[in-house]
């Protein structure tokens, strides 16, 4: 009876321990949980800011992309507008050397022919 009971005493004792080391156990496990849920939780938010960050990348490569083209056509306007300019500033000057030779031609036909009415006034009153 004595070691029944010594016997039952020490199952009652490994029984309090057993139960002891369970509901630590249960707590660990319940903090791991929530810990993971935590995470798990923490990625969900990662990753939906990466989400939102690869849409605005993607939106920004589009911008770039635009704005070079528009660049490019710009510069492609701005090597046409030189050429032009440079062309009319080549026929202006062309002109005006024309319209100046002409004004030359004209002033030596009018120097000739005053020089022609000059002796003809002169042949005339002498």
């Amino acid at each position: 009876v004595y070691n029944i009971k010594t016997w039952a005493n020490e199952l009652i004792t490994r029984e309090e321990e057993l139960q002891k080391n369970l509901t630590a156990l249960f707590h660990t496990v319940t903090k791991v949980e929530q810990n993971t849920a935590s995470v798990a939780k923490d990625v969900s938010l990662k990753i939906a800011a990466v989400k939102t960050d690869i849409r605005r990348i993607s939106g920004l490569v589009s911008d770039v992309t635009s704005l070079s083209d528009s660049l490019q056509a710009l510069e492609h306007k701005a090597d046409k507008t030189e050429k032009t300019t440079v062309q009319n500033i080549g026929d202006l000057l062309t002109s005006s050397i024309d319209r100046t030779a002409t004004i030359r031609s004209s002033a030596s036909e009018n120097s000739r022919s005053i020089e022609q009415i000059k002796i003809s006034v002169l042949s005339w009153i002498c």
